[in-house]
């Protein structure tokens, strides 16, 4: 499943059931491509609900992918619910993305791949190819 988020959140639907956790088929990987593709940032960004909504679906792992810029910090005790939510049950691995070189030792986003037995990496964006 993916959650999409900025404000708000959203699931992908690839059907008539929105919130499936959906098989790896051929199909559906394409399908999920084309929607994500169609995805375009906007607004602010609220990490909390998102993450709380893909913690219910009780995964075994999150990938979580964020520019987490400075204005979109979880809000001072939220990144220890979510901890307590999880109680070990899931790994989260996050990947922050920024231009230039990382300069946030202890990011918060690190705090909460590092708390939840995941890892953590950043990616400057800059050096992504264009194909």
């Amino acid at each position: 499943q993916v959650v999409f988020y900025n404000e708000n959140f959203s699931l992908l639907a690839l059907g008539n059931k929105p919130g499936t956790v959906y098989t790896a088929t051929e199909i559906n990987k394409r399908l999920a491509g084309q929607q994500i593709a169609r995805v375009t940032p906007a607004g602010g960004t609220r990490h909390y609900p998102a993450l709380r909504k893909a913690l219910s679906l009780e995964p075994e792992v999150v990938y979580f992918l964020t520019d987490a810029d400075v204005n979109t910090q979880l809000a001072p005790g939220e990144l220890s619910k979510l901890v307590g939510r999880n109680r070990g049950r899931c790994r989260i691995h996050a990947i922050k993305f920024g231009l230039g070189a990382e300069l946030i030792d202890n990011h918060y986003v690190k705090q909460l791949a590092l708390r939840n037995g995941g890892k953590y990496r950043y990616r400057d964006v800059r050096t992504f190819s264009n194909r």
